[in-house]
């Protein structure tokens, strides 16, 4: 009878040992100088300028992002632009580059930052 009291006891403290250890391996692991560095007004200044530069970063790239022309747009632009600087009627280039095979929503875009507002429908005529 004592054998199966003292195997008892031993489960019983290795159960607990066993609980105690698991729950110290899970436990967050904050270092106590990093939790009073947190509460410092240096932790907020160094917070507020990471935010800072996140807050830049995003604006950029939505910036660009509105800015943004693919490659077919740009090429026409610089079509549209030698061909306007050399002399040539705004409506013959249009028509020349349908002939080509150009999309008119491709030409409409390029022609939007090269021909001004009030022109451009007249000379696109189509749109």
């Amino acid at each position: 009878m004592l054998p199966l009291v003292v195997l008892v006891i031993i489960a019983l403290v290795a159960g607990v040992a066993a609980y105690w250890l698991a729950r110290q391996k899970n436990a967050p692991k904050i270092d106590t100088s990093e939790r009073l560095f947190r509460l410092s007004p240096e932790w907020e200044s160094r917070e507020a300028e990471r935010d800072a530069k996140a807050r830049r970063k995003d604006d950029f790239h939505k910036h660009m992002a509105r800015h943004k022309v693919d490659a077919p747009v740009r090429r026409l632009q610089v079509l549209i632009g030698k061909a306007l600087a050399s002399g040539h009627p705004a409506q013959e280039i249009v028509d020349h580059l349908i002939e080509q095979g150009w999309h008119q929503s491709t030409i409409k875009k390029a022609m939007g930052d090269t021909y001004p507002q009030q022109k451009r429908g007249k000379v696109l005529g189509l749109f």
